[in-house]
C-alpha cells in the first residue's frame, strides 16, 4: 500500500505528527507550504492541519477539494494547541465536513512522540 502524509503546520505541533507517522509507516510525506502534491497513485493519505479561528488553513481545504473524490482513503490528524478540550469536536466537526471517517485530534503531540502507550502512539500502531 503506497502512503502519503500531506500536511499544514503552522506553528510545528502538526509537522510533529506528520513527521511520525510518515517514519512509522514509511509515507512519503508533503508540507502543502511547498504546494499541493500529485497525490494520484497513493492509496492512502494520511492529511494533517491545525485549526486556526476554528477552520483548516485554506491550503488544505484547497487540498480536499480537489482531491477528495481521486483518493481510496484519507485519514485525518488535527493539533491545535489552544483548542483544548474543545479540539475532539472541533476535529470531528471538520472530519464530517471533508469526509473522512478516520480522524484523531491532539493537543500537545510532541510530548507523545514515542511515548509508549501515548494517544499518538496508540494511533500509529494503528496504522502500520
Amino acid at each position: 500500500m503506497k502512503r502519503a502524509v500531506v500536511f499544514s503546520s503552522k506553528l510545528g505541533s502538526v509537522k510533529v505528527i506528520a513527521d511520525r507517522i510518515a517514519e512509522a509507516t514509511g509515507a512519503d510525506k508533503f508540507d502543502l507550504a511547498d504546494g499541493a502534491p500529485d497525490v494520484s497513485g497513493y492509496d492512502w493519505i494520511h492529511l494533517g492541519s491545525g485549526i486556526y479561528m476554528g477552520n483548516p488553513p485554506k491550503e488544505v481545504q484547497d487540498f480536499v477539494a480537489a482531491n477528495r473524490d481521486k483518493i481510496d482513503r484519507m485519514s485525518l490528524f488535527v493539533a491545535c494547541t489552544l483548542c483544548g478540550t474543545r479540539g475532539d469536536g472541533m476535529t470531528r466537526t471538520l472530519a464530517k465536513r471533508f469526509g473522512i471517517a478516520d480522524a484523531m485530534y491532539y493537543d500537545k503531540p510532541e510530548s507523545q512522540v514515542n511515548v509508549p502507550e501515548s494517544k499518538l502512539e496508540e494511533y500509529i500502531s494503528g496504522l502500520v
